[in-house]
């Protein structure tokens, strides 16, 4: 996506250090908790980013590739939801 001047929107970058941020406060259980929290918001951004470009993106390549990285973000969310059922 270089090639296209693509970077991710400044707002992933920022929740992304502050959840990181967000993080430092815990451990052990809380920390796995919270960081499975803080993983299933950002997959879930990104994937009504992923899937606003494979809808409605300008260039072919940039949309062909949201489309095919949608179905693994889609799977990492759904088995990061079903870490956290196991906890």
């Amino acid at each position: 996506m270089q090639k296209y001047g693509i970077r991710p929107p400044v707002s992933i970058v920022q929740a992304h250090v502050a959840g990181i941020a967000q993080l430092e406060g815990f451990w052990a259980d809380a920390l796995d908790n919270e960081f499975l929290e803080l993983a299933a918001q950002n997959h879930s951004s990104e994937i009504e980013l992923l899937s606003d470009e494979a809808a409605t993106g300008d260039e072919p390549e940039v949309r062909r590739y949201a489309r095919n990285a949608l179905p693994q973000f889609q799977a990492d969310l759904l088995e990061g939801h079903n870490l956290r059922r196991m906890q």
